[in-house]
């Protein structure tokens, strides 16, 4: 199957997830994503050769050694592309290591993470003096699917979570959240100001657990009315 040089887009700048985007139309941070959930890292920056390449089998790439030298003594970015002239065909895409960095080739055009778009192979904004330590032929038998990170559950109570904890410290509560189980749920002790809670007229007295954030949120309010009701005077 023909492929194709891709323009590359997303938030991640480093060239390991750049090739993969460049060689798969996915975006930087889906490639990241499947860069990371190979190599256990938490940010991708640096990414070992073989990440990528697992990364790129997932998404029906294969891979051929085309070539390989000991690091620091193989021929430069420039030489590399002098000497496989023959074999850089419309359509065939080479994964190249070069000074340390991926660059992504097809025919007389190339691409990388430092330039984030499709130039010719001899661009002197390639690290053409470079020395090349390894480049793959890249096959695809079939159609390419590019790797997609899963989207992020919303979180339906963040609203009022922040609300609650914001609450909290203006007004000197104390929120305990404790997880009683996949059967149980979550319960959210709240505590009052001690000088508060010691009144005697405090509504809450012995009850401190909530079931839920909206719930907390709402008991805080209600012991911050509590408490500036105790700041009036009386009225006689």
């Amino acid at each position: 199957m023909s492929m194709k040089l891709h323009q590359i887009h997303g938030k991640n700048r480093y060239c390991g997830p750049a090739a993969i985007s460049a060689i798969t139309g996915a975006s930087t941070d889906d490639a990241a994503y499947a860069i990371r959930c190979r190599s256990g890292q938490r940010f991708v920056k640096g990414s070992e050769d073989r990440h990528v390449l697992e990364a790129l089998l997932e998404s029906g790439v294969f891979a051929e050694r085309a070539y390989s030298a000991p690091t620091g003594k193989g021929l430069t970015f420039a030489q590399w592309r002098r000497h496989s002239k023959g074999d850089r065909k419309a359509g065939v895409v080479f994964l190249v290591i070069a000074g340390n960095h991926y660059q992504v080739v097809s025919g007389r055009r190339a691409t990388c993470g430092r330039l984030r778009e499709i130039v010719s192979i001899a661009d002197k904004r390639l690290k053409q003096r470079a020395r090349v330590c390894a480049v793959w032929k890249l096959i695809a038998p079939s159609k390419i699917t590019p790797p997609v990170q899963p989207k992020r559950m919303k979180d339906r109570h963040a609203s009022a979570r922040a609300k609650a904890r914001r609450l909290a410290k203006k007004h000197g509560c104390l929120i305990d959240v404790e997880y009683m189980g996949p059967d149980y749920g979550t319960d959210y002790w709240v505590y009052g100001p001690d000088h508060v809670e010691a009144d005697k007229d405090y509504p809450y007295e012995g009850d401190h657990i909530c079931y839920h954030w909206d719930d907390v949120v709402e008991r805080i309010e209600d012991i911050a009315k509590f408490e500036a009701s105790m700041a009036k005077p009386l009225k006689v």
